[in-house]
C-alpha cells in the first residue's frame, strides 16, 4: 500500500458475554493434604460489531483498495477514555479522511463538512 494517506474508520463494538468458565482453586496445608477448595465463576466477553459497522468496514476496504491507500479500523469500544477523546478530536490530522458509523448517521470527515446518510 502507499504511504501516502490512510482511510481511518471508527466504529464502536458491543462488549457481549461469550461464556461462563467455573474455576476450581485447592488450598493445601504446608504437608500438603488438601485444606479447602474455592470455585469461582467467570464471565468471558468479547467485542462484536452490528451490521452497520461490518458493512461499513467492507465498504471502506473496497475504498481503500480502490484508492491504494491504507485503511486503519479504530474500535472506540475498546478504547479508553483519553484514547476516544484523541480520535473524537482528529487525532488523524488533515488528508486523513474519516468514516464514522454511528447509530443516526455515517459522516465522512476529511475536515468535518461532509455527511453521508445512512442507507
Amino acid at each position: 500500500m502507499s504511504s501516502e494517506g490512510k482511510v481511518r474508520v471508527l466504529v464502536k463494538s458491543r462488549r457481549v458475554p461469550t461464556a461462563v468458565v467455573r474455576l476450581q482453586q485447592t488450598t493445601y496445608l504446608l504437608s500438603g493434604i488438601p485444606m479447602a477448595t474455592r470455585t469461582d465463576h467467570k464471565v468471558l466477553y468479547d467485542y462484536v460489531l452490528d451490521e452497520d459497522h461490518r458493512k461499513a468496514i467492507e465498504e471502506a476496504r473496497k475504498l481503500a483498495g480502490s484508492l491504494s491507500l491504507d485503511l486503519e479500523v479504530v474500535d472506540s469500544g475498546k478504547q479508553g477514555f483519553f484514547a476516544r477523546l484523541m480520535s473524537s478530536l482528529g487525532r488523524g490530522g488533515a488528508g486523513n479522511p474519516t468514516i464514522e458509523v454511528s447509530p443516526s448517521a455515517m459522516t465522512m470527515t476529511p475536515d468535518s463538512s461532509s455527511v453521508l446518510p445512512r442507507r
